[in-house]
């Protein structure tokens, strides 16, 4: 019998609503590492793949689940999960309200670095992969923008500021 060959992965659990409102913790497996960017592969990173599904383990039944990843509305995860080694050389930090499918509202703030010419909420969420990461006083949200219905800008920091409705950009 040849050696069975495996990556490594670490399980991180995460808090699951799908469009159906339903709510569900599961248990995802991810990479030490990973080609798309330095250090371990992240929950956002698997959310983000072109699979329309991805296995988890439902934590409570210990059941192998395929899930359809568009009908994910949003992941919590404990911020550790969702570290990042990368840095980023002139990000714009954004306090924003995003109102989902299934009459949720996540605040908090969305870090992100575009080019400044589109350095703009509306850029980053037209730009960006489909889930999107929200960092909240205590979690993040990994959120499927296909499933904001509404999304508002309160605030930003750093390069590219978000110009107030009425304003002019200078």
């Amino acid at each position: 019998m040849k050696p069975e060959l495996r990556v490594p992965k670490r399980r991180v659990t995460a808090q699951v609503r799908l469009v159906d409102g339903s709510r569900y913790s599961f248990d995802f497996f991810l990479a030490e590492s990973t080609d798309e960017n330095a250090g371990p592969e992240r929950l956002s990173d698997l959310l983000n793949v072109t699979q329309e599904f991805i296995p988890a383990i439902e934590t409570g039944t210990g059941a192998m689940i395929l899930l359809a990843r568009d009908k994910i509305v949003l992941a919590r995860v404990p911020p550790a999960a969702e570290l990042t080694v990368e840095a980023k050389v002139n990000p714009v930090s954004q306090e924003v309200e995003l109102h989902v499918a299934t009459n949720q509202t996540i605040r908090g703030q969305v870090t992100y670095e575009l080019p400044q010419s589109r350095s703009r909420m509306i850029d980053f969420l037209n730009i960006t992969p489909t889930f999107i990461s929200v960092a909240t006083s205590d979690l993040i949200v990994l959120v499927n923008k296909h499933h904001v219905i509404r999304a508002v800008p309160l605030s930003a920091k750093g390069a590219g500021k978000e110009n107030p409705p009425g304003s002019r950009a200078k």
